[in-house]
């Protein structure tokens, strides 16, 4: 099995050798065991589910429905995520925030989904407003260095992102694309300008 265990798959199996005449009643045996080898696992799983939703309910389902209300879209839906932002020390008509957003829109689906691991350790949206348990947060990093020369800086278990105030869309654009490929790890919320100073 995959552990290692080993199975008799016939009693006596272990000193019964396989010939070229039963290779197919010994195939389709080890395809059995295989296949039903996480049995339990499987079982376990649905019992669980069925605590949440009746078993005739999720018989409705199939499993890509069931996957998107477990999971989320796996698309970022950019008008849902907006309408669950709040800002703080900037409005939703500065131009930094307006760099921002045009740069999430113009962003791939996988970049969106990067963006979203970066600020939140998440690559999916909830998916109904009433079904976020934080509201996404962007504010403004203060900084005494030259803006363009800083990363943004995301707070993943406050849902939260920090950033400079770019003098460009190009520079905000390129700077939260380096951010969300190259800071991956939570260690190095802190840590993005040291990383972007090294690279250089």
């Amino acid at each position: 099995l995959s552990d290692g265990t080993e199975v008799e798959l016939v009693p006596g199996g272990n000193k019964t050798i396989v010939t070229f005449d039963t290779r197919a009643e010994w195939a389709e045996l080890v395809e059995k065991v295989r296949l039903n080898e996480s049995k339990r696992q499987a079982e376990a799983i649905r019992r669980g589910l069925m605590l949440i939703i009746p078993e005739g309910v999720l018989n409705l389902l199939t499993w890509r429905e069931l996957e998107t209300l477990v999971c989320g879209k796996p698309i970022l839906d950019v008008d849902l995520l907006k309408q669950n932002t709040i800002y703080r020390s900037c409005s939703e008509t500065d131009q930094i925030i307006e760099f921002f957003w045009r740069a999430i829109v113009e962003f791939t689906p996988e970049e969106r989904s990067m963006y979203l691991r970066f600020v939140w350790g998440r690559s999916r949206l909830p998916l109904t407003s009433k079904d976020f348990p934080m509201k996404h947060t962007v504010e403004i990093l203060r900084t005494q260095n030259d803006p363009d020369l800083m990363l943004p800086v995301a707070h993943t278990c406050f849902f939260q992102l920090e950033i400079p105030k770019y003098s460009s869309y190009e520079v905000c654009r390129d700077k939260l694309r380096y951010a969300i490929t190259h800071c991956q790890a939570i260690d190095t919320d802190g840590r993005a300008y040291d990383i972007w100073e090294e690279e250089d």
